[in-house]
């Protein structure tokens, strides 16, 4: 891409002189945006100045600049915000993206006639502070930036076209769920409508089990993408199952799958990190499915918060894993790889376990901390896509940490890995007790004999293995 592309940060104000610390946090906002922008995308694209009036705000809509209307707080002026502009009509929404600050309460005065972001914690319900200090920001501001930033870029690549948003002519199946979960369907329903898809919902069907089974059979054929939510409940009763229709429609999805060789569809199946199954039967249908499907290519689970989550689906819709600001080459086609993950206090001896591998031609990835969380995160991610191992060094008994990691390397698909991992070990920091079991064929190394004799299961299969095929 060689065109320049301006992005001005439109406050609504109506005139008013906005207070020192609301002026302070939109500076910091907007120097930290442009690192990640410059960082993800790599591309001539540049933030001039936050602009408060409306006559700014339509000279750089003429000049097809990108505005990011922010509504940074409750003292925002409805009358302001480019919704309530005379010329709305003559206005390319495709232009526009609002940022909600905080908890923003709907208004009347106010649609929703723009791509919306939410940039507040919607766990806590307040607004995120931002430091100049990069170091200091936390992990899910960065996300919510990336989110943002991949927003800008499809905005750049259509203006940059010329054409208006395009409409996608294949659809989405959106399976039906537990009644808990109802509101997070909304929100993922309202997100696939934004990117333009058509959704097809097999809630009118479900009375009875010929027409609910042909209803998602015939949805999945038409569909690129199939979309699961697992609550916190069993219920409602698929009609004349002894299961839930959560798990009916999973299990259609398999025979579909298998039924349907060439089929291209791919399955999301996303659970709220904050899960609290109400009976023993849906706690263990849960755990079962969650070692069942890490064994299928073409499925992923995901346990993150809902935002993180329609990301995810963003990039599934648009064919955009995270990966693609660059053009990603693994390693020498005949040469093999280890990616290990590790914390800072093990450094020493992951250098000796690397020099081990290296003896044996085998290459070794690591993600070196980066100069901030956002590049962090896109060298990891690069990682877990090259390998063909990947091994986790536990050097503390962080479990929360640990489980991270796992959970990191099962949504692996979700950010651009196409093949299965040759094996996947864990280096214990002492004994194997409380480690996630959501890993399907964990190698546990042996942490009482020396590393060249632990690590040697994992030479043995990169020895054995055809990176070929």
């Amino acid at each position: 891409m060689t065109e320049n592309f301006e992005i001005f940060l439109y406050v609504p104000v109506g005139g008013k002189t906005l207070p020192e610390q609301d002026l302070i946090w939109v500076n910091n906002f907007s120097k930290i945006f442009q690192i990640g922008l410059t960082q993800f995308h790599q591309a001539k694209i540049k933030i001039i100045s936050t602009i408060f009036s409306k006559d700014e705000v339509k000279k750089a809509i003429e000049r097809n600049s990108i505005i990011i209307q922010i509504l940074l707080n409750e003292n925002i002026d409805i009358t302001s915000c480019i919704q309530n502009l005379p010329e709305l009509d003559k206005i390319n929404k495709d232009q526009v993206i609002q940022l909600n600050c905080y908890p923003f309460k709907k208004d009347s005065l106010l649609n929703d006639s723009f791509k919306i972001i939410n940039f507040y914690d919607e766990i806590l319900n307040k607004s995120i502070k931002l430091e100049e200090n990069i170091e200091k920001i936390k992990d899910d501001a960065w996300l919510k930036l990336l989110d943002l930033s991949m927003e800008i870029k499809r905005l750049v690549n259509e203006l940059s076209k010329n054409k208006k948003k395009e409409v996608f002519s294949k659809s989405i199946f959106l399976a039906y769920t537990s009644p808990d979960q109802n509101v997070n369907r909304l929100i993922i329903e309202r997100e696939i409508k934004q990117l333009g898809y058509n959704i097809l919902d097999p809630s009118k069907s479900i009375s009875s089990e010929h027409e609910l089974r042909n209803t998602i059979n015939d949805s999945l054929n038409k569909s690129d993408l199939s979309i699961h939510i697992i609550g916190n409940s069993e219920l409602p009763s698929a009609p004349g199952q002894d299961m839930s229709i959560i798990e009916y429609q999973n299990k259609l999805f398999v025979e579909y799958v298998n039924a349907n060789k060439n089929a291209k569809i791919f399955r999301l199946v996303w659970i709220p990190p904050d899960i609290k199954p109400k009976t023993e039967k849906q706690r263990m249908y849960i755990e079962s499915f969650m070692h069942q499907v890490e064994a299928m290519e073409n499925t992923e689970i995901v346990q993150t918060p809902i935002e993180i989550f329609k990301t995810i689906i963003q990039r599934k819709l648009i064919d955009r894993p995270v990966m693609t600001a660059e053009n990603i080459k693994s390693t020498d086609g005949n040469s093999k790889s280890v990616y290990i993950i590790y914390n800072d206090s093990a450094i020493d001896k992951v250098n000796k376990i690397s020099s081990e591998f290296e003896k044996k031609n085998i290459t070794v990835l690591k993600t070196e901390k980066a100069q901030n969380n956002i590049e962090t995160i896109r060298l990891h991610h690069k990682n877990l896509i090259n390998c063909d191992v990947v091994l986790i060094f536990q050097n503390e008994d962080n479990r929360l940490w640990l489980n991270s990691k796992i959970s990191d390397i099962l949504k692996a698909p979700g950010i651009g890995r196409k093949k299965r991992y040759i094996a996947k070990a864990i280096y214990p920091v002492n004994s194997t007790s409380g480690i996630s079991n959501s890993l399907k064929d964990l190698i546990i190394l042996d942490n009482k004999v020396s590393i060249s004799e632990s690590i040697l299961p994992i030479i043995e299969i990169l020895e054995k293995y055809d990176t070929s095929r």
